[in-house]
């Protein structure tokens, strides 16, 4: 059923972006830190930030298509009716 798989696909993938965003907040944490110290550069703090926002809107996107295909997945089982 190509329809539940979907909504595994997109789960997937929801877990993916929110890993990301995790990984790129900790790495923002440390190189915060570094530049704090004067042991880091801040073009090392803004690429954590622009990794975070990617996953956000990596993450952003396969909500709205795990969304999408649950509703997809509904009608396809006959629990909702156009």
């Amino acid at each position: 059923m190509a329809a539940y798989e979907d909504v595994v696909n997109y789960r997937l993938q929801i877990d993916a972006a929110t890993e990301a965003m995790s990984l790129a907040d900790a790495s923002y944490d440390r190189n915060l830190q570094r530049v704090r110290a004067d042991e880091g550069l801040p073009i090392e703090l803004l690429q954590a930030i622009n990794a975070r926002n990617a996953g956000l809107r990596d993450r952003t996107a396969a909500v709205a298509n795990y969304n999408r295909a649950q509703l997809r997945l509904l009608y396809a089982t006959g629990q909702l009716r156009p």
